[in-house]
């Protein structure tokens, strides 16, 4: 019998072929954690982009069965209230498409993972939204892989010789989403 611990992989793009900066750092995380550690693949979708799906069969076989959970956005008003609640960003506002759905991801028994690994950080927010549709899903752990570099890239715009209006109105916008 199989004594490495058994981790979860969360992620919302399949990780094979890496092809950006997405893909690249969870296929390689996938990679190496295969040597240690028992994994499991969850891919949270979008419902309404079936082109998420191309390459299955592909991951796979490389990775063993995936779990899909098709995961669909809560209306623009709801999302905006929630961001100015503090409460999520507005281009996240995600929710699971049904509750059968979330179901799918309760078949891979997540209290039993020793962890759960999210990458990158929309996947994050993806999980989180499954995880109120269907309480049942708290493991031990999760750990949060960031692969994105956006809130850098605002904070060393803002402090340029001459940052401009649009980036001092995003830096201090990402200012304020940090809670």
């Amino acid at each position: 019998m199989d004594q490495r611990p058994t981790l979860m992989l969360v992620t919302d793009q399949l990780p094979y072929p890496p092809r950006n900066g997405v893909t690249l750092p969870t296929f390689h995380y996938l990679e190496q954690l295969r040597a240690t550690h028992r994994v499991r693949v969850c891919l949270l979708h979008a419902e309404e982009a079936p082109e998420a799906l191309q390459g299955l069969a592909d991951n796979e076989q490389r990775f063993g069965p995936i779990a899909c959970v098709p995961l669909r956005r809560r209306p623009l008003p709801q999302r905006v209230l929630a961001e100015w609640a503090l409460q999520e960003m507005v281009q996240h506002g995600w929710q699971a498409a049904t509750p059968a759905a979330a179901a799918a991801v309760a078949g891979l028994e997540p209290a039993a993972f020793a962890q759960v690994l999210v990458s990158p950080i929309s996947a994050l927010a993806k999980w989180r939204a499954v995880q109120r549709t269907h309480p049942g899903l708290q493991p031990r752990t999760t750990v949060a892989a960031v692969s994105d570099c956006t809130a850098a890239e605002y904070h060393h715009r803002l402090r340029s010789a001459a940052p401009d209006a649009a980036s001092r109105a995003k830096a201090r916008l990402d200012a304020w989403r940090v809670p």
